[in-house]
Formats: C-alpha cells, structure tokens, sequence
C-alpha cells in the first residue's frame, strides 16, 4: 500500500460510499490509471455540453447544461476514485503520478475551453483554463528556496509562499506602503 501522510484531506474520501466504490473497483480489473482516462472523457463530454448549450436556447440549452454539471461532477468522481483505487486499494503503479496529474489539467482545460466556446469567447475559456493549470501547478510548497526551512520567515503555506515570491519579485516591495501593512 503506498504511502497516505502527504495527501490532501477530503471529506469525501471517507464516506462509506466513496470507500464501497473504491473497494468494488478495486476488487475488479479497474486500474487508477483507466480512471483517470475516464475523468479526461468525463471533461471532454463537459465541455462539449457546455458548448452546445451556448448554441441553443430554451429547454434543450437546460438539458445541456445539466449534462454538463452531470458530466463535471463525473470527471471529480473519478478524480477522487483514482487516488482511492491507487493508494486505499494497493493498485498504484510506477506512472501513477503523472496519471494523476496530467489528466486534470487536460480536464480543467476542456471544460474551461468548451464554457469559453459556449459564451461565443473562446479566448477567455482558454485563458481560464490556463491559469486553472498554472494554479494546479504552483505546487503546495511550504517555502520558496531563499527562505531557509528553520527560518522564523518561513510562509507555512502555498498562498503564503506565492505572496513571498510577490515581494521577492516586485521591484518597489520594500518601499511602497512603508509603514501600512503590505498583502
């Protein structure tokens, strides 16, 4: 069984449901890595909906869009369902975490994009969809490589971190505001 110290809390990862599913797939020939395949089919239905609901109006836009939230809430099952398989169930595997990152971001792109395409902005769902992996990407490290990990400075969290690399880079951090409380 691999190792479940560094993993994110989820309320949901410990509702009998979620560990019955989990265990069922688990017990089956279902790999984590073909659940996150399915989350990445999951989002391209979501987005695809999403779009089409920008193109109709009335009652088939409704029925479009619940398709979509349908198919949204689909692809975070699977998210949650292929760590649970992987990790609760034994069934990691060598090229699991790229499979549990890399189809995310592909996920959160085609949503963002298909809402994008579906208000006639196609710019702004890429975007969106962009800085959504630069967001997932930033990583939850607890401090940037110039603050030494026994400093008293240390940011003990990823926004935390982010603000520091913020002050670091802006040129006139240390001056503006003096003596006002600074982000």
């Amino acid at each position: 069984m691999m190792e479940t110290a560094d993993r994110r809390p989820l309320a949901s990862r410990n509702t009998r449901w979620a560990g019955a599913i989990a265990r069922w797939m688990a017990a089956r020939a279902i790999t984590p890595n073909q659940i996150s395949q399915a989350s990445m089919l999951a989002a391209a239905i979501a987005g695809s909906t999403f779009y089409l609901a920008g193109q109709t109006t009335g009652l088939p836009r409704a029925g479009y869009l619940l398709l979509a939230v349908l198919f949204c809430q689909a692809r975070l099952l699977c998210n949650l369902f292929d760590g649970m398989v992987a990790v609760e169930g034994g069934k990691g595997e060598a090229d699991g975490p790229f499979w549990n990152e890399f189809p995310d971001r592909i996920a959160d792109l085609m949503i963002f994009a298909g809402v994008g395409y579906g208000i006639g902005m196609p710019g702004l769902g890429w975007a969106a969809g962009a800085f959504s992996v630069l967001t997932a990407m930033s990583g939850n490290s607890a401090a940037p490589p110039a603050i030494p990990a026994t400093s008293p400075a240390r940011w003990q969290s990823s926004i935390g971190w982010q603000r520091s690399r913020w002050r670091d880079w802006y040129p006139f951090s240390s001056h503006y505001g003096a003596g006002r409380t600074r982000f």
